[in-house]
């Protein structure tokens, strides 16, 4: 789903998959998945696939959205793990919500160096009615369908059974 700004400043979120798809024996390797985010500023458009958000932050960003779009007070930023990807609350004072997403390391404008670790973020401001945000919020929740919290996979012992006796193991002709 698509939102725009009255800047023209527009921005796209779509998960392709997860990052590790055959699982892992850890529940955060399971859970990263790999986002498409597809941005607009000023006339500069970019798309970056990066592994920037775990299935459990998708579910956190849909329940940020629908609380906005119902007008209940929420934490003003909401960050993600890997920072590829956070989003701030502006102003929900004239009966629209402005949203900036900011869009750093992998994720960033091509046009903009990165500078490292504490990089100032850049990304597009979003003007958004209420039902845009329960719309985004919905059309996350159906996208996470597909990509639903997994548990990781049971670790596999590879230790080899000690034999009966000290002549080790024996062989048949």
């Amino acid at each position: 789903m698509e939102l725009a700004g009255k800047n023209g400043d527009k921005f796209e979120l779509t998960v392709i998959r997860y990052q590790f798809p055959h699982s892992s024996t850890d529940g955060w390797d399971a859970n990263w998945l790999i986002v498409r985010t597809h941005a607009t500023i000023a006339d500069h458009e970019w798309t970056s696939d990066d592994p920037a958000l775990l299935t459990w932050e998708v579910e956190e960003l849909a329940n940020w959205l629908e609380s906005l779009g119902n007008n209940h007070e929420v934490n003003p930023l909401l960050d993600s793990v890997e920072l590829n990807l956070s989003f701030e609350l502006l102003d929900c004072s004239t009966g629209t919500t402005r949203l900036q997403v900011f869009l750093q390391l992998e994720s960033r404008p091509p046009w903009k160096s990165w500078a490292g670790p504490g990089e100032s973020p850049e990304g597009p401001v979003l003007d958004c009615s209420s039902n845009e945000l329960l719309a985004w919020s919905k059309n996350l929740r159906e996208q996470l369908r597909k990509f639903p919290r997994r548990r990781p996979l049971p670790k596999v012992s590879r230790t080899v059974s000690p034999t009966t006796d000290d002549q080790g193991p024996t062989t048949s002709s």
